[in-house]
């Protein structure tokens, strides 16, 4: 009986090991720019690389992004749910960013 128990509890660990932990979507603002590599939110602590949306229409602008970050070689990287700029209300003004 002990044998029989032992091996369902190795199965149970294994299974739970071999489980893949899904990330629940997160939401970050920043900086989002089209580089070389592709679109790109720049925030003050990480650059991270989007992918899975076209954002071509809102290069050079602060937005929110949805969705789940990722490591891959190094590189920070969001697949997007959702993308939306940041309200003018909430960004500051351009004449307060200037030296």
């Amino acid at each position: 009986m002990k044998k029989a128990f032992l091996h369902v509890l190795l199965l149970v660990a294994v299974f739970a090991m071999a489980t893949p932990v899904f990330a629940a979507p997160v939401e970050i603002t920043g900086l989002l720019q089209i580089t070389d590599e592709g679109p790109s939110l720049n925030t003050e602590e990480v650059t991270y690389f989007l992918e899975g949306v076209d954002v071509s229409d809102l290069d050079g602008q602060q937005v929110v992004v949805v969705g789940e970050v990722r490591e891959d070689n190094g590189k920070m990287i969001i697949d997007v749910v959702d993308v939306s700029p940041v309200e003018a209300e909430n960004q500051p003004a351009e004449e307060e960013n200037k030296p």
